[in-house]
């Protein structure tokens, strides 16, 4: 995560929030987050994010949006291109680092858990976390070529609230807005040295 183009120039405090989340959940002291993906340097197809990232599990997904909002997910199950659809977990969360109405860095655990629908894994988009609710698709969903469009979206409802959000529908809270298009996406996996 040291390597982090999305968190280089932000200064250490974004680290050491995203570690402090990372703590209860890292696989041992001694652990190591590689780079798989980086929309910057891989484009934004979901293909390229599967090839690249599939099969490696723990990872994190980090997100900046307007080089300003900064945010992502976590999660323990590996991604796929099954097109399997849900994947169940109980240590998957949701985070915000830097968002639109300033507050502090947040951890956004699933509801419950475990959760049969923590993950929606398939090959037609890049990573999405929890279910379909009201318009938008996910809790949070990175769309197919995300760079490009506004597609992307966050509306939790498996995992909690950022402070500031609505009770339900669509979230501005991360992004500025509840659809957004990102300017990187990078996603870094667990290596137990």
């Amino acid at each position: 995560l040291e390597k982090s183009a999305i968190l280089s120039g932000k200064g250490r405090k974004y680290l050491r929030d995203l570690f402090r989340f990372l703590k209860p959940v890292q696989q041992s002291p001694k652990s190591r987050w590689v780079r798989c993906f980086s929309a910057k340097r891989d484009g934004w197809a979901a293909r390229t994010f599967h090839e690249k990232c599939n099969g490696k599990a723990p990872n994190i997904v980090l997100v900046s949006v307007g080089g300003r909002y900064v945010f992502g997910g976590y999660s323990d199950v590996a991604w796929t291109m099954s097109g399997r659809g849900y994947q169940s977990s109980t240590k998957s969360f949701l985070f915000t680092l830097r968002n639109k109405n300033g507050y502090r860095p947040e951890k956004l655990p699933l509801k419950r858990t475990p959760d049969e629908q923590a993950i929606w894994d398939h090959r037609s988009c890049g990573p999405a976390f929890g279910d379909p609710w009201f318009g938008c698709g996910r809790d949070l969903f990175i769309a197919d070529n995300a760079g490009g469009n506004k597609a992307s979206c966050t509306e939790p409802h498996k995992y909690a609230r950022p402070q500031g959000a609505t009770s339900d529908g669509p979230c501005d809270v991360f992004a500025g807005e509840h659809r957004f298009t990102p300017d990187e996406m990078e996603v870094f996996h667990e290596v137990v040295d």
